[in-house]
């Protein structure tokens, strides 16, 4: 529990400098919904970018 703390930044800054106009909008549309998501879909959002990028 004190480790997800740690890793919890209630105000995340996305920087999307030299990316993508796609990325961008990506980033911008995501602050502007997610309060709307439902856990459900928070987590399948998770699972897709967890495919698409995994952690090192």
């Amino acid at each position: 529990m004190v480790r997800l703390a740690r890793l919890s930044h209630p105000r995340v800054v996305v920087d999307t400098s030299g990316l993508s106009a796609e990325a961008t909008a990506l980033a911008n549309r995501l602050a502007r919904e997610i309060r709307r998501l439902s856990p459900e879909t928070i987590a399948a959002l998770a699972a897709v970018l967890e495919r698409a990028a995994p952690r090192e």
